[in-house]
């Protein structure tokens, strides 16, 4: 979230990996088209575009800019938020969401609109009891829309503040609220930047607070009211990404070099190193391909220039599998990774800014990873049976291997990962196409599966 004046980068820059994977730079493109005051929040993929929406601080005005896959600018949309924080594009009604705050007036702003810039609705939110919000994360599950905020009262040195959540439909009505959980004054406010809901609708929101732990809380659908809260002191107790699979398990990553893994009752499961030497920041989390992509920077101890960086892990067990570091962007430790977003399993979109001198888009092709949409052939060595299959029930043979799946359909969305061993039964979630992903210490192998039931 910097400012920007662009400056052009034309040399590729040396790569590290930690294994045979290839990440390819396609192209990077400056999204900021005058020098002023801007501020990104989040990138889009929609109808074959890409849209990064900004802030002009200046002006409390906000826009779109939209590219082409190629990165070139098009056009820009206006945004009907006068500060935009932050946005989030929904597959399922083809229509972006917005948040941030009005400027005549200390209100949230929250608003729908079209892919071609139709706002279809407008709300604002008044909180008497503090002066400012801050509202960071829009996520959906289903056709529900959660959107968490942070709320701050500054007085003289100490400051209060307050957490909350709106869980709406796609009509701009509130189905669930909490009320703001309040926190005791201190030096630093409380702040939650990222959430998401679990399949029984519960919300989960991350604290960050960096003067104590940091937290995990979550918050019974009906009361509004914490189920659980687990807390970790870490390095700088700061957490910026977190995401929630089919099964309710929340993954978590921030400024302390770490993913985490917890169940759905907050129990904890795995603690991995984001890479191994320096330090990483995890300010992003991916899926994709069955497969988790942990996206932020990485810098060391006297070292000028921050890098880019990119993991992929096994979201069973958090073994990393590779890590890719890109350091073509100078910086001077003022590097930030806002947002980013898949195509497909070999096409990433990175957006990205530099202190104050420019925001830019990067295109980065991954090789050496199975796409769901190459349809590969079966694997001699790990197969199911029957495939086609009439039935959402199928058998696995794995040569008398034990080892984990995971079990993604044709968008790469993660649907199951669990141990197996040879024979064991698998119930798919529903007819289509699907890929089995089965990996043990021989290595890593793919196997796409039918039902036509």
């Amino acid at each position: 979230m910097k400012k920007c004046i662009y400056c052009i980068i034309l040399c590729l820059c040396t790569w590290l990996t930690t294994s045979s994977q290839q990440i390819n730079r396609e192209w990077t493109t400056n999204v900021t088209t005058a020098p002023t005051n801007i501020l990104s929040s989040n990138i889009h993929l929609f109808d074959e575009k890409i849209g990064v929406s900004l802030t002009d601080e200046d002006a409390l005005q906000s826009f779109m800019e939209v590219l082409d896959p190629e990165g070139d600018l098009t056009g820009q949309i206006s945004i009907p938020v006068d500060y935009l924080l932050v946005s989030y594009y929904s597959k399922v009604d083809s229509c972006f969401y917005f948040a941030g705050s009005q400027a005549v007036a200390d209100s949230m702003i929250f608003a729908k609109m079209t892919s071609n810039g139709i706002t279809l609705w407008r709300k604002a939110f008044l909180f008497d009891d503090y002066a400012s919000n801050a509202p960071y994360k829009i996520s959906e599950r289903d056709d529900e829309i959660l959107l968490s905020y942070s709320l701050f009262n500054f007085s003289g040195p100490f400051v209060s503040s307050a957490v909350g959540y709106f869980v709406f439909d796609r009509n701009g009505d509130i189905i669930r609220q909490n009320q703001p959980f309040a926190f005791p004054t201190s030096q630093v406010p409380i702040i939650s930047y990222t959430s998401a809901l679990d399949k029984e609708g519960n919300a989960v929101l991350a604290l960050t607070n960096f003067l104590g732990p940091c937290s995990i809380v979550k918050f019974d659908k009906m009361s509004g009211v914490p189920l659980w809260t687990q807390n970790f002191d870490l390095e700088n107790n700061d957490i910026q990404a977190l995401w929630i699979d089919n099964d309710d398990n929340i993954f978590f990553s921030g400024h302390d070099n770490s993913l985490i893994k917890l169940s759905s009752d907050g129990s904890f499961i795995f603690e991995k190193e984001l890479g191994p030497e320096g330090f990483h920041v995890g300010q992003n989390i991916l899926v994709q391909g069955g497969y988790l992509y942990v996206v932020g920077y990485h810098f060391q101890e006297n070292v000028d220039n921050s890098q880019m960086y990119i993991g992929q892990f096994d979201p069973l067990n958090g073994e990393r599998n590779w890590e890719w570091y890109f350091d073509g962007i100078p910086n001077q430790f003022g590097l930030g990774i806002e947002d980013g977003a898949f195509a497909n399993d070999s096409t990433l979109y990175v957006l990205g800014s530099v202190s104050a001198e420019y925001e830019f888009v990067m295109k980065l092709t991954i090789k050496g990873t199975v796409s769901v949409f190459e349809h590969p052939e079966s694997n001699t060595l790990i197969s199911v049976f029957p495939n086609p299959t009439t039935s959402n029930i199928v058998r696995l043979n794995t040569g008398s291997l034990q080892g984990s799946i995971i079990l993604s359909d044709v968008n790469g969305r993660l649907l199951l990962s669990q141990n197996v061993c040879d024979g064991e039964e698998l119930t798919l979630p529903s007819g289509g196409v699907f890929f089995l992903h089965f990996q043990n210490a021989k290595g890593k192998f793919v196997q796409k599966v039918i039902s036509i039931h």
